[in-house]
């Protein structure tokens, strides 16, 4: 070709050495559809060939559509914008290359490495992605619509606002890529590897998911999964496999976890108020300074490897300030000297159970069962006992200021001093009986003391309060003995006996 173009110039066929220049661009370029793009930086190495060395090369907005690149080495190069539709790239090297808002549209890649390759806002829309190698690429706000991502190794890629509707991600390598916002409706996820994925708002619902995940409120959640500070108040985690997940700072108020597999994983500093923790598995979960008030719980196996201060794992339960204990199986168990502070022990099993100084103020013992319990010293403060069974328990001395009762069954084997039980009322001194109705009650030589006790809209009409202690009584809105009402005799049923 050189010759030809030396023997033109010689017999001064063409006039200048810029007409010989021209002609040899013609003749590397081509003409037609099939014809080999020369990159405009470097025409003479830059030609988009099948098996070339295409090192840095510069195609930025270069058309390239349909073009056969398998097996190039486009390492470096620039493809900013460049038109790759339809164009083959199977098993090219590609790394570190630029193909921002490249598009890719039913591009073939089949094996291509892509390793830091920045594909950010690219068009892969019905691409073949099979078994490509994108080990930390960026592949920010990209469009993988349809494509095959099969076996796809995209290890630590960031795929944020990437959209993979309809996409198959058969089998991809998703560890410790970063998801944030990601679209993945009806994108095949069967088998696909996810770990240690930065994942938040993740839009569609997945045709399918790898086994022991599962996508919820827009997280990512399965065993060694990022959700640190994620939100998932009232979110339906039942049977979800966090293992050694990490969620520091997660919020998963009024969470549903039951049966969920927690073992190892990080829970430190998490709000779990109202969480349910049924069955779960807390095997050395690091739970220290969580929130745990209204945790409801039982069957937990594992011991956690922390809990908040003043918190115990009891016969499968977690115990503590503000735990809902509800229907409890806690028979003949050591609750001695525990703080449970506004507890929910509604229905609670305590058959037995020590109870010696646990402090029960302003808990909830509705229709407990109490039987042979022993509360000596217990604190019962503002404590509700309505309903409950006290056959055989110990009340000896405790703090009782404001506690509530009615329908209480059983005969205890103790009392606090000064209290009697009537009628399934608990009536001593500080005693809150609010509402009671003690109607037609014979107290008579019962030696009541209602010393500040709080009698407002009880009902006291027939009632014989003989030798009872009623001087310093809350009457309020009270129907006194003789029928009239506390509060139209001067505030008081002190002189309507």
């Amino acid at each position: 070709m050189k010759a030809r173009i030396g023997d033109y110039l010689q017999r001064g066929r063409i006039g200048s050495l810029v007409g010989a220049m021209a002609l040899m661009a013609v003749v590397l370029v081509g003409v037609g559809p099939s014809s080999a793009f020369a990159a405009s930086s470097n025409a003479k190495h830059c030609v988009a060939r099948p098996n070339k060395n295409l090192t840095k090369c510069d195609f930025a907005g270069a058309d390239l559509a349909g073009a056969d690149l398998k097996h190039s080495n486009l390492k470096d190069a620039n493809l900013t914008g460049a038109n790759l539709t339809g164009a083959n790239l199977t098993g090219a090297k590609l790394p570190d290359a630029n193909l921002t808002g490249a598009n890719l549209t039913s591009a073939d890649l089949d094996g291509a490495k892509l390793v830091h390759a920045n594909l950010t806002d690219a068009d892969a829309t019905d691409a073949d992605l099979v078994d490509i190698n994108g080990l930390g690429a960026d592949l920010d706000g990209a469009t993988f619509t349809g494509a095959d991502l099969t076996s796809a190794d995209l290890q630590t890629d960031n795929l944020t606002g990437a959209t993979f509707t309809n996409a198959n991600l058969t089998d991809a390598n998703l560890a410790a890529a970063t998801l944030t916002d990601a679209g993945l409706a009806n994108a095949d996820l069967t088998g696909a590897g996810f770990g240690a994925n930065v994942a938040s708002g993740i839009t569609g619902t997945p045709a399918s998911m790898p086994i022991n995940w599962m996508l919820v409120d827009g997280y990512l959640i399965g065993p060694d999964a990022i959700i640190a500070g994620a939100d998932l108040a009232n979110a339906d985690l039942a049977g979800a496999d966090l293992f050694n997940a990490t969620a520091g700072g997660a919020n998963f108020t009024n969470a549903n976890l039951t049966g969920a597999n927690l073992n190892l994983s990080v829970l430190y500093g998490d709000n779990l108020t109202g969480a349910i923790l049924t069955d779960a598995d807390l095997a050395d979960t690091n739970l220290g300074l969580a929130e745990l008030a209204g945790v409801s719980s039982g069957g937990i196996t594992g011991t956690p490897a922390s809990l908040p201060t003043n918190w115990s794992l009891i016969d499968g339960y977690i115990v503590g300030a503000a735990a809902n204990l509800t229907d409890a199986a806690l028979s003949n168990a050591d609750l001695a000297g525990l703080n449970l502070t506004d507890g929910i022990l509604t229905g609670a099993d305590l058959d037995g159970t020590d109870l010696e100084t646990t402090n029960f103020t302003d808990a909830d013992l509705t229709d407990a069962d109490l039987t042979d319990a022993d509360l000596t010293d217990a604190v019962l403060t503002d404590a509700v006992l309505t309903g409950t069974n006290l056959t055989g328990a110990a009340l000896i001395s405790g703090m009782t200021q404001g506690m509530v009762s009615g329908g209480i069954t059983g005969t205890p084997a103790s009392l606090p001093l000064d209290f009697i039980l009537f009628d399934g009322y608990l009536i001593g001194p500080y005693a809150n009986l609010t509402g009671a109705d003690l109607a037609n009650a014979d107290l008579s030589g019962a030696g009541a003391d209602f010393f500040y006790a709080n009698l407002t809209n009880a009902n006291l009409d027939g009632a014989d309060l003989t030798d009872s202690e009623i001087a310093t009584v809350n009457w309020s809105n009270t129907t006194c003995p003789d029928g009239t009402n506390s509060d139209d005799d001067g505030g008081t049923c002190y002189y309507d006996l």
